[in-house]
């Protein structure tokens, strides 16, 4: 399944098949149409396509960055990449569900803006520094999530909580690949709290489907910890 273009904040860098299939299994898992109320459906409207963005940046940062590393990195960032393809495939296909939101461009430019921000690190250790806050806040949003008011049985809570698992082991490499290059780790905080001032103006949207911001928030301002 191709993300249309309308739903594309960076350009795809891959055109293999991503070989993963726990997406597979939860489609056929699948019972129809996702049980979401009316609040709940616009908030996750509004939710996803900024999640589906940084999954297209990260897409872009690991492949740039596998380009320039040795064999042994590049298979480990090659892997990396088709996952992040996975999860965009994912979440593009709850959106095909759940619908557009009426704002989606400005959000998209909004996601664009701050993602480009985060790969102007200097070098490769800034790089993996940068993807290791950010999927570390990934990681705490997904939580979050998979336990709001959509219970554990929920199609989307399986989702985000396989998408997490996933991601948490994308922290460890980039921690590790940031530590053996060195990383200036003294950006960590800002990175993290510039994730908290992208989201704030979501922060009703989390609260709609049962997750509390200020309590979210502060857990992502602490990533870096």
């Amino acid at each position: 399944m191709a993300t249309p273009d309308s739903l594309r904040c960076f350009a795809r860098t891959t055109t293999s098949a991503p070989r993963q299939h726990w997406f597979a299994d939860w489609q056929s898992c699948y019972p129809g149409t996702l049980s979401l109320t009316s609040v709940q459906q616009e908030a996750f409207a509004h939710l996803v396509p900024l999640l589906l963005c940084g999954e297209q940046s990260a897409q872009q940062v690991f492949s740039h960055i596998a380009e320039c590393q040795g064999d042994s990195h590049r298979r480990v960032l090659a892997t990396i990449e088709r996952e992040e393809h996975v999860h965009e495939l994912a979440l593009q296909w709850v959106l095909s569900d759940i619908g557009n939101p009426g704002d989606l461009h400005r959000r998209k430019r909004r996601a664009q803006r701050f993602y480009a921000s985060l790969g102007r690190a200097q070098d490769a250790g800034g790089h993996f520094a940068n993807i290791e806050q950010i999927d570390s806040g990934v990681c705490r949003i997904m939580h979050a999530i998979a336990h709001s008011d959509l219970g554990r049985h929920h199609p989307l809570t399986q989702l985000f909580e396989a998408i997490k698992r996933d991601v948490a082991n994308h922290v460890g490499v980039s921690r590790r690949c940031a530590r053996e290059l060195g990383a200036d780790r003294a950006q960590e905080r800002d990175v993290a709290l510039r994730l908290v001032t992208f989201l704030t103006p979501d922060a009703h949207h989390f609260e709609a489907i049962g997750v509390c911001p200020d309590r979210l928030f502060h857990r992502l301002a602490g990533a870096s910890s």
